[in-house]
């Protein structure tokens, strides 16, 4: 590897040496003209020769050309110089890639031989680890034979004593059968008994629950039918309060009625008075009459109480 550097080396140097060589050499300045005055005449005489200054106008204009033409000549001198330096330079930079692509090429060369080195001994590795696996599987597979030989003495044997045990286990279960059929047959009774017992203590309570229905019926009916009662006297003794407190007047109240809803709470304060429809005068003197009455006898019974805590009568004044 070394050896094949060495001369890579000089190469690429000397070809740096004369690249910078060119660059140095080239003069990218242009050239400082020297401002030359121009020689005029001296006049000496009034008059001037026409002929004479044109003739000099024109020595001065073919001077100027030359001077013009002298520095483009001398540019594009400098411009071809200039191209001439910038090809070697992409010459250079060619070769310099060309030998850095050599230089990997041999040295994937280089990688690629290791690495078909490196697979190889792999490879004879994994055939040796191979043999070795395959000795190892046949001394296994030699010792499982001679188990298995073993294994089926054992199971030979252990055949001969599970037939004699499941004899003895087959007689024992056909025992065991004859008392669960006869525990079975005798819980089955057992359940047929209770069954019927349950049956009939369900009827009984059956007809229990059917005797106390009736009762409890009968009774919340004559419940039902005090409750009434008593609601009716309530009713009867709030509209007799209310008769106390209600002001009529014939000559407005003739033949006229008004049809009264009154609210009580449970202690009798009246709460509300609506007019259910009439006449609104005797509405109007209803509705005075019972705020005037200010509380109404209600029952401590709750029941009752819920009878006639809305009451509903038809006020007609008689005269």
């Amino acid at each position: 590897m070394s050896s094949y550097l060495t001369p890579l080396g000089q190469s690429v140097g000397v070809h740096v040496v004369i690249l910078i060589f060119l660059i140095v050499s080239i003069d990218f300045s242009l050239p400082e003209q020297e401002e030359k005055p121009l020689a005029a005449p001296v006049i000496e005489a009034v008059t001037i020769d026409q002929a004479a200054l044109e003739q000099q106008i024109k020595q001065l204009k073919s001077a100027q050309l030359r001077e013009k033409s002298a520095e483009e000549k001398r540019i594009k001198r400098l411009e071809e110089r200039a191209k001439k330096a910038k090809a070697d330079e992409k010459k250079l930079k060619e070769k310099l890639k060309k030998l850095e692509q050599d230089k990997k090429r041999k040295q994937e060369e280089k990688k690629k031989a290791e690495v078909a080195a490196k697979k190889a001994k792999e490879k004879q590795r994994q055939e040796k680890e191979k043999a070795k696996k395959a000795e190892q599987a046949r001394l296994k597979k030699e010792k499982e034979r001679k188990k298995a030989e073993e294994a089926a003495k054992k199971a030979k044997k252990k055949a001969e004593e599970a037939a004699k045990k499941r004899k003895l286990e087959e007689e024992k279960a056909r025992k065991a059968k004859a008392e669960r059929e006869r525990k079975a047959k005798e819980e089955k009774e057992r359940k047929a008994k209770e069954a019927r017992e349950r049956k009939a203590r369900q009827e009984q309570e059956k007809l229990l629950q059917e005797q106390l229905a009736a009762e409890q019926a009968a009774r919340r009916s004559a419940r039902r039918k005090v409750v009434l009662t008593e609601a009716e006297k309530y009713k009867a003794l709030i509209q007799a309060k209310f008769e106390q407190y209600f002001i009529s007047d014939e000559s407005t109240m003739r033949n006229k009625t008004c049809r009264v809803n009154i609210s009580i709470a449970f202690n009798g304060l009246v709460t509300r008075v609506r007019s259910m429809g009439g006449d609104k005068i005797v509405c109007d003197a209803a509705e005075r009459a019972a705020y005037k009455a200010g509380s109404m006898p209600v029952p401590k019974d709750r029941d009752v109480y819920e009878e006639i805590k809305d009451v509903t009568f038809v006020v007609q004044p008689e005269f």
